[in-house]
């Protein structure tokens, strides 16, 4: 059965995906495509991953906390605006491409 239209994902390619390792929505999303355009399918999508994933607390837990280090920036330069010139081109000549140009040319 097809739970995403938008992108022609299908039941069975949702249960692989959990089968690899997929354990989150996000992932889900990362690895198939699902629910990555209209989103209406999300629900869907995270009942199946409800449904087959092996374990609840493996599905369903928070992913681990990142500690990040603060950072320090150097403080901006001011400079003045500069106005660039502007840029010269050589003259281009454009050539269709279309079935039925290429036609009349032989």
């Amino acid at each position: 059965m097809y739970v995403c239209i938008c992108n022609a994902i299908t039941e069975a390619e949702l249960r692989h995906s959990v089968d690899n390792g997929a354990r989150s929505l996000e992932d889900l999303q990362l690895d198939t495509g699902v629910a990555s355009c209209c989103g209406t399918c999300a629900d869907a999508a995270q009942a199946v991953l409800a449904r087959h994933c092996p374990g609840a607390a493996a599905c369903h837990a928070a992913p681990a906390a990142v500690a990040v280090a603060p950072v320090a920036m150097p403080s901006p330069v001011m400079r003045a605006p500069s106005v660039p010139s502007a840029p010269v081109f050589a003259p281009v000549r454009w050539v269709s491409r279309a079935p039925h140009a290429m036609a009349k040319a032989a």
